[in-house]
C-alpha cells in the first residue's frame, strides 16, 4: 500500500499558468501560420514527461497572448478594468 509522503512526492508538469504568458507565445510562434504547429510541439513535449500533467484554461485550443496594440477598452475583465481605474 503506497504511503502518504509517496503520493506527496509525485511531480507536477505544467508549462503556463495565470502568472506567466501563453506557451504559445512565449516558447512558440504566434502567427497565423505557425500557431498551431507551435501549440502541438509544446503539447507534446508536455505529455511526454512524466507527473502530473496540469492543463490550464485555454492552454488545451493554443491561445496566444493579446495583442500588445490593444486599448484597456478591449479588455473585457472586470479585474482588469478595476484595477485600470486605480
Amino acid at each position: 500500500m503506497p504511503s502518504v509522503l509517496h503520493v506527496a512526492k509525485s511531480s507536477r508538469v505544467f508549462i503556463e499558468n495565470h502568472d506567466h504568458a501563453r506557451a504559445v507565445s512565449r516558447f512558440g510562434n504566434d502567427s497565423p501560420a505557425w500557431r498551431a504547429i507551435s501549440a502541438k510541439m509544446l503539447a507534446v513535449l508536455e505529455v511526454t514527461q512524466t507527473g502530473t500533467l496540469y492543463v490550464y484554461q485555454g492552454q488545451e485550443l493554443g491561445m496566444k497572448n493579446f495583442p500588445r496594440t490593444w486599448g484597456i477598452k478591449e479588455y473585457r475583465d472586470v479585474a482588469s478594468q478595476n484595477y485600470w481605474q486605480l
